[in-house]
């Protein structure tokens, strides 16, 4: 059940946060956001059943600001549902997926972008920078090239592994993600917190007309041990879950589109998990191995050529 708080109606952008005991991020992030000198926007927090104090300070600050919005999960529903349901709830032309502990580069990183976008495209892609101990690198493989890109072409990309798979960095109007809703399938009932990236810029691109790289570096993203992702580094049960829900993701994106392209964004996957985790050999071969056997016709030559098992 969701429930409502304060809205601003038709803001150029909404800023989709979505939040599970994050509370030591909040007031920062806030801070952070509230100095754009860009004013047209809405903050729409979506609280998935946090067990800490996030919800209150949450609630603090829409008594401050006018211009946050506030969505409530009765339990935990995962990362998926969280930045769909908010996007779903947002009143703003464009959305923007932005996380707790992230920034924006400048105070006039939305001011940048709203001057670029002028001819109402389906998505914006715009620069980002790692943040990593302290220091900021671009991160190029993600960052968009200076394009316009229509309808099968956006996809094609997306499939080829050309066009980044992370939902930050886009800003990308509200409508699509209608369709991506209907796309779920089997994901309704799933708790999703890894790989929803690719789900949700797939499902978007589906219906996508239009497409334009943006030259703005407007977001930081923080690579923090303490994320989701930094707990996979070590965590054997979390190291499962991200491989367990990769594979449930990318069947469905497969069902989606019919395409053996999928079979190699899923290595791509693989090999992320292997690069990233800290867990011992054995038993990142037993994760691979027992996924990859389920998937994988041929799993054994994968294993050794695109994971480095012997």
């Amino acid at each position: 059940m969701l429930s409502f708080c304060s809205v601003l109606l038709q803001p150029r952008f909404s800023l989709v946060i979505p939040v599970y005991d994050q509370q030591k991020h909040l007031l920062n992030v806030v801070a952070s956001i509230q100095r754009q000198t860009f004013k047209n926007f809405e903050i729409v927090f979506v609280d998935d059943g946090s067990t800490d104090e996030s919800l209150q300070i949450i609630q603090g600050l829409s008594q401050k600001y006018d211009n946050i919005v506030i969505l409530k999960h009765e339990k935990n529903l995962g990362t998926l549902h969280t930045r769909t349901d908010g996007a779903l709830s947002a009143n703003g032309e464009y959305v923007i997926q932005f996380d707790p502990d992230d920034r924006f580069t400048t105070d006039d990183a939305l001011q940048q972008l709203d001057e670029q976008m002028h001819e109402s495209y389906d998505i914006y892609h715009f620069k980002e920078n790692r943040i990593y101990n302290g220091e900021a690198y671009e991160f190029t493989w993600q960052n968009p090239k200076d394009i316009y890109l229509h309808n099968e072409q956006i996809l094609d990309r997306v499939l080829n592994g050309k066009l980044s798979y992370t939902v930050h960095g886009k800003s990308i109007k509200r409508g699509l993600y209608t369709s991506l809703k209907n796309m779920f399938g089997p994901l309704e009932s799933q708790h999703i917190i890894y790989s929803e990236d690719f789900f949700m810029i797939l499902g978007l691109s589906i219906n996508a007309k239009s497409y334009k790289g943006l030259n703005v570096v407007a977001y930081d993203y923080y690579m923090n041990t303490d994320s989701v992702m930094g707990d996979m580094e070590t965590s054997l049960n979390k190291s499962i879950k991200y491989i367990t829900d990769s594979n449930i993701i990318y069947q469905q994106c497969y069902h989606l589109t019919n395409s053996s392209l999928i079979f190699d964004r899923y290595l791509d996957v693989i090999w992320f998990f292997n690069q990233q985790t800290k867990l011992n050999y054995e038993d990142k071969f037993q994760i691979c191995q027992l996924v990859l056997k389920e998937y994988v016709k041929d799993y054994e030559r994968v294993m050794h050529e695109t994971c480095g098992f012997k």
